[in-house]
């Protein structure tokens, strides 16, 4: 039998179809043109001949095979077959030549006892028990499950397949994408014959050799195409438990080619959960246990035996407490932060001074281990939890609690008086200074659903305890003064995820809760309703605490480094700037030096600093329907509804004793021309008029503008074209010439207009679904429309190069890469009505305007829409580089994507 590279095993009953995509995938992956499979991969079903001695051929084929690929899950765990392939592998001493694609069930290593955490491991068979010395490297596959195209046109899979041909070839992965581009473009070229001569033979060499340049440049140019779209494409699928890693990712897609893919990808990562504020430093290593001082703006987390202390406010790390240990699990703070109190995985109990790192005294150990501690405030007591057991610690000495049953959850009360600890159907209390019970017990009433008390947390002022449940998912608000039940909230008809964590905020008036599918829920205390949707916690919370400050808070989970959480902010990217109810910005237009922005509201015009974000005049009272500036930016020009235009002087802030008029109605649009010497305005009566800048006397007779009643207007920079929109959507060019040229326009009205920076371009939204670009020459579209049925399209602009395009679709906004003609994002989700109003200043500023019916702070906004900004908050966010594990993982060796290049 000849040998192999891979041997395939799996159930046949869960992931035949995967199996048998994986061992074409491996053949043709950076296959060379001159052989017949880049690897040689044994599947039965397909390597296997008809015989009476099936398990011997599959004997032989495991003996000649280098690496053994298992695609694991549950019943591939249950499969006596795979079970006994493993055992023959392992056997042999060849567990370190093991691949893992996991593609249903759970596969959890325990880092404590350097083997498979067999307790919450649901894809692995039992045979691998005490066989792996080390933490075996496995890809996640389970989205395999629900993907319809699995070959190596999905990049996913296509990832897949790198991810093991990488280490069966033991080659860097994207050495090994750069070939498969290479061989899959590689065409030869053949000539008919030579022509005599030696003049035309150089001819033939030099052109050669140019097609040859020429085609190593396209190869080198799609293959980091290729390459920055799989990063991309990773950091998307990575968001909801790393989002860091998935700002990173962007970056290095970013890094290897600027696709529209990796602005989308990143532009996405930017904006994904704005509630995320900041990760804390996570080149430590995982965090686990986290406690703050609001007293001392102090944040210390764990990391595996260590602890860091950063600055709460800038998340910058201040000192590092260097242990010796077993991985701390629980972290306490006297009141001012000097003194920092310890707990690891084995019960030593240490004491540090924060001002400069020494143990005070010898460490104290509880004799067992532990996997949970509480804290008093002053971090003077605390409760262990290990085993089902409960020890208190009161600085001198370990005494155990008598419970009737395992104990699932503990918590100190903020005056160090009293312990709580949660049972299966109920809640206990201690008295921590005679150690005896305290009041009433809590009984819960068995229901549908396991009742076991997953979570406790007691309020700031201690007179609330809040317990979670296990499976149904309650969350049950208990007075501590007499136990009574003070509210509950959080049930939902059916079995929801137990809880990990619980806290309340600063004031005591917000309670989070996190559960074990990675959620974080928010909750209004007094009203005992949810507020907003739940978030995703970036993996499984094992550590919570109040940040400093209200609505914010500290949170550790099993994926990754600690998480500021700020669950008041909305926008990432963007910043209010006027806030209001039952309002409507109808325009936003940026001074043409981008330093000043106007805003126009139902009955007033604001004027705002485009820097620090103050308004710089009082507003100017009116109803006003569009503005313009001089290209000085010395006047400020304003339609009304009645027809006439007011000017105000933008270095006093005084009305211009003129006030140009001869409109029927509304001034549906202002403007100047580009050397400033004439104002032109049109009206809803569909004529156009233009007054001289310095005198405002009226030039010329009135003009028509073809469109009828006009509705919308864009006027052209630069140049002399001003575009119109009727009621009946036709879309009109009008010159200065009198010249008309008619678009098509858009059924059901045009809602929103604009011209490129080039002036070449006009694109425009509709009722009808549609995002058109139109030449601003001919008239006619400039190929398909970007969207065909598209609801709740509005307001459009451009940014300062033309490259992009910002859309208002209803509540959001989208950005469009115009040259590639593909979406990368949204910059805005979530405003409390639809975005009325767009514009870009000359420096990538985007500023906004919605409509309110109730109050809000982001009636108006700026946000940055630069790319280049974007990557300044993505390292910011992310707060680290790509270790060195992920760095051969997705990149190989790379320059730094956030420090110096």
């Amino acid at each position: 039998m000849p040998d192999y590279d891979c041997f395939l095993s799996y159930s046949h009953a869960a992931d035949s179809r995967l199996a048998t995509a994986l061992r074409g995938g491996l053949h043709g992956f950076a296959k060379p043109w001159y052989r017949l499979r880049a690897l040689r991969v044994f599947r039965d079903d397909s390597s296997l001949s008809a015989s009476p001695h099936l398990w011997a051929g599959i004997e032989q084929a495991l003996q000649s095979s280098r690496w053994l690929v298992l695609l694991a899950s549950p019943r591939a765990a249950a499969s006596a077959w795979v079970g006994r392939e493993l055992d023959t592998w392992c056997a042999a001493g060849r567990s370190d030549r093991l691949l893992i694609v996991l593609t249903d069930g759970d596969l959890v290593w325990d880092h404590a006892a350097n083997d498979v955490d067999w307790g919450r491991t649901t894809a692995l068979p039992p045979v691998l028990r005490g066989r792996l010395t080390d933490e075996p490297r496995h890809v996640d596959a389970r989205w395999v499950a629900t993907e319809t195209d699995i070959s190596l046109r999905n990049p996913r899979f296509r990832d897949l397949v790198a991810e093991l041909s990488a280490s069966v070839h033991q080659r860097p992965k994207d050495e090994l994408i750069g070939e498969d581009v290479r061989q899959f473009r590689r065409t030869r070229r053949w000539f008919g014959s030579l022509v005599a001569g030696l003049a035309v033979f150089a001819v033939a060499v030099s052109l050669t050799a140019w097609a040859a340049v020429d085609q190593r440049d396209r190869a080198r140019t799609e293959r980091d195409t290729a390459t920055s779209r799989m990063l991309a494409a990773q950091a998307v699928t990575g968001r909801p438990t790393r989002l860091d890693r998935s700002l990173l990712l962007s970056l290095a897609a970013l890094d290897v080619r600027d696709t529209a893919e990796a602005r989308s990808a990143l532009l996405g990562s930017v904006e994904y959960l704005p509630q995320l504020t900041r990760f804390l430093d996570g080149s430590g290593g995982p965090a686990g246990a986290v406690a703050v001082s609001a007293r001392a703006n102090l944040v210390a987390t764990a990391r595996n035996r260590d602890v860091v202390l950063s600055d709460a406010t800038t998340l910058q790390p201040t000192a590092t407490l260097t242990g010796t240990g077993a991985t701390v699990i629980g972290i306490g703070l006297n009141a001012d932060a000097t003194v920092v109190t310890t707990v690891d995985a084995q019960g030593a109990v240490t004491r540090w001074r924060t001002r400069d790192r020494t143990v005070l005294g010898k460490p104290a150990t509880a004799g067992k281990p532990v996997e949970a501690a509480a804290f008093s405030r002053d971090g003077n007591r605390m409760a262990l939890l290990g085993d089902g057991a409960v020890t208190v610690w009161d600085g001198t000495a370990f005494t155990p609690v008598a419970a009737p049953e395992p104990v699932a959850s503990i918590a100190v009360s903020p005056d160090g008086r009293t312990l709580a600890y949660g049972l299966e159907f109920g809640i206990r209390f201690v008295d921590l200074r005679t150690h005896r019970p305290r009041g009433p017990d809590i009984t819960i009433a068995v229901g549908d659903y396991s009742q076991r008390v997953s979570a406790l947390a007691y309020s700031p002022d201690g007179t609330l305890l809040a317990s979670g449940g296990g499976g149904g998912g309650v969350i049950t608000l208990w007075r501590t003064g007499d136990h009574q039940r003070d509210g509950e909230f959080g049930y939902i008809a059916g079995e929801r995820a137990p809880m990990t964590a619980m806290a309340f905020d600063t004031a005591g008036t917000e309670l989070l809760a996190a559960d074990r599918e990675g959620l974080l829920t928010r909750w209004d205390v007094a009203e005992q309703q949810q507020i907003g949707e739940p978030l995703p916690s970036q993996g499984v919370v094992a550590g919570l605490a109040a940040g400093p400050v209200d609505a914010a808070f500290i949170a550790t989970t099993t994926e990754g480094a600690a998480i500021r959480w700020d669950l008041n902010r909305t926008m990432r990217l963007g910043q209010g700037l006027l806030g209001g109810a039952s309002d409507m910005v109808s325009t936003v237009v940026f001074t043409p030096d981008g330093r000043h922005l106007a805003v126009v509201t139902l009955d007033q015009i604001t004027v705002f600093d485009a820097a620090t974000r103050k308004a710089v005049t009082e507003p100017l009272d009116g109803t006003y329907t569009s503005v313009a500036f001089n290209p000085a930016a010395t006047v400020l020009a304003a339609g009304t509804t009645d027809g006439q235009v007011r000017l105000w002087d933008t270095r006093t802030w005084r009305r211009l004793p003129a006030d140009p008029a001869g409109h029927d109605g509304d001034v549906t649009g202002v403007a100047f021309t580009p050397d400033g010497k004439l104002l032109v305005a049109v009206g809803a009566d569909g004529t156009i008029l233009s007054w001289d800048a310095r005198t405002w006397q009226r030039t010329g007779a009135p003009s028509d503008t073809g469109a009828g009643e006009t509705r919308t207007v864009a006027f052209q920079p630069g140049g002399r074209l001003i575009a119109a929109a009727g009621a009946d959507g036709r879309i009109v060019l009008h010159d200065a010439d009198g010249g008309v040229v008619t678009g098509a326009g858009h059924h059901g009205g045009v809602h929103g207009m604009g011209f490129s920076p080039d002036a070449e371009t006009l694109v425009s939204t509709g009722g009808d679904g549609r995002l058109m670009l139109w030449d601003a020459g001919t008239g006619l579209p400039r190929g398909e429309p970007l969207v065909q049925e598209e609801t709740d399209l509005g307001a459009v602009a451009f940014s300062p190069d033309g490259t992009m395009l910002a859309v208002a679709v209803g509540r959001r906004i989208v950005l469009w890469d115009v040259p590639g003609r593909q979406r990368l994002g949204d910059v805005l989700t979530g405003t409390l009505d639809a975005v009325q109003s767009l514009t870009f200043s000359r420096d990538g500023l985007l500023a906004w305007g919605s409509y309110a019916i109730a109050p809000t702070e982001e009636l108006a906004a700026i946000a940055d829409a630069r790319p280049s900004s974007w990557r300044a908050v993505a390292c910011t966010m992310a707060h680290r580089e790509l270790t060195g594990q992920e760095r051969s993982r997705f990149t190989g060796p790379s320059r730094p994507l956030c420090g110096p290049k």
